[in-house]
C-alpha cells in the first residue's frame, strides 16, 4: 500500500509582489467577464478547490494560496498524523474543512459535512469529486437545531457565501428554505468517539449544541466561531452557549497563529460585555474536553 504523501502546512499570509500579481490577474479575469467560478491549485495537500469567482474565499486563494490559514495550520498539525477517526464538518460550506479532515484520514475514517445552502452544497460536492474523496466523505444536505423543522436561510452577503445566517438581517438578497435536524439524529448511523467537530452556522450554534447532547458527550474536540451579537441575532445569548458548552466538559482555548491560548468562559463573557454598543467582535476557539 502507498504511503500518503505528507501535507504540509499553509504559509503565513504575506504581501508580496507574486500576491499582488494572482490579485489582479482574479480581479482583471471577473472585470472581463469571466466564468463564474474559480479553480487554485493547493500543492501543499496536493489537491485543488473550486469556489465562486467574485468571492472573498477566491480572493484570500488567489493572493495568500489559502484560506484561514491560522485555523487550517491547527487542524493539518492535529489531525495529519490521524490513523482513523471520525470528524463532523457543520456548516461545510464549498468544504474548506470537510477537505482538510479528509486528507487527514487514514483508512477507515470519516468526515461527515453538513451545509444546507444549494449553491455551497454543490461547490462542497464538486469539490469532494475533483479530489476523489467521495468515498471518504458523507455529505448531509441540511441544517442543525434544537428542533427538527423548516427555516428560511438568509442570503447576507453575495461576496460571502459563508454568511448566509438563521438569524434576520436587514439588507439580505434572497432567503432558501431550508431543513433542519437534530445534530444527535443525524449522527446516530456515525457511531464512535467524535475526533473534531467544526461548526461555523453564523450564530445558529446554541441552537444546534442543543439538539446535541448525546453528540458532545461523544466529541473529543470542537473548533468553531464564538460571536456573540451573532448569536444574539438568532435569539440566544452567548451566556447560554458557555452554559450548555461548559457543562458537557469544554474549555475554551483562543486559537492564534502561535498556538492554542487558554481563556475561560467567564472571561469570554467578559469580554463580550466590555465591547461598546452595537460592536461585532469574534473570535476562533478550540474548546478541549476537560471532564
Amino acid at each position: 500500500m502507498t504511503e500518503p504523501r505528507p501535507l504540509q502546512p499553509f504559509a503565513p499570509k504575506r504581501r508580496s509582489l507574486a500576491s499582488v500579481a494572482r490579485y489582479a490577474g482574479l480581479s482583471l479575469r471577473n472585470a472581463l467577464g469571466g466564468p463564474p467560478l474559480a479553480s487554485f491549485a493547493l500543492p501543499n495537500l496536493h489537491m485543488k478547490v473550486t469556489v465562486q469567482a467574485r468571492s472573498l474565499f477566491a480572493r484570500q486563494l488567489a493572493k495568500y494560496r489559502g484560506y484561514e490559514q491560522t485555523n487550517a495550520n491547527w487542524v493539518l498539525k492535529e489531525y495529519g498524523a490521524a490513523q482513523a477517526g471520525l470528524f463532523v464538518d457543520v456548516g461545510a460550506n464549498f468544504g474548506w474543512y470537510s477537505l482538510l479532515l479528509a486528507r487527514c484520514l487514514r483508512p477507515g475514517g470519516t468526515v461527515v459535512a453538513i451545509e444546507p445552502e444549494p449553491a455551497n452544497l454543490a461547490l462542497l460536492q464538486r469539490n469532494l469529486s475533483d479530489n476523489s474523496l467521495q468515498g471518504q466523505v458523507a455529505v448531509l444536505a441540511c441544517g442543525v437545531g434544537e428542533h427538527a423543522a423548516t427555516a428560511q436561510l438568509s442570503l447576507i452577503d453575495p461576496s460571502n457565501p459563508g454568511a448566509h445566517s438563521l438569524r434576520t438581517q436587514a439588507g439580505s438578497y434572497g432567503v432558501v428554505s431550508i431543513r433542519i435536524e437534530r445534530l444527535d439524529e443525524l449522527l446516530r448511523p456515525y457511531p464512535g468517539r467524535i475526533a473534531l467537530l467544526k461548526m461555523d452556522i453564523e450564530g445558529y450554534e446554541a441552537d444546534a449544541m442543543l439538539g446535541a447532547p448525546d453528540t458532545l458527550a461523544r466529541t473529543d474536540a470542537l473548533l468553531m466561531e464564538f460571536s456573540p451579537s451573532y448569536l444574539r441575532g438568532c435569539g440566544r445569548t452567548p451566556e447560554l452557549l458557555a452554559q450548555v458548552l461548559g457543562s458537557a466538559g469544554f474549555a475554551p482555548h483562543v486559537l492564534r497563529p502561535h498556538g492554542l491560548q487558554a481563556t475561560s468562559w467567564e472571561a469570554l463573557l467578559a469580554q463580550d460585555r466590555a465591547q461598546p454598543p452595537g460592536a461585532q467582535w469574534q473570535t476562533d476557539l478550540v474548546l478541549k474536553r476537560v471532564s
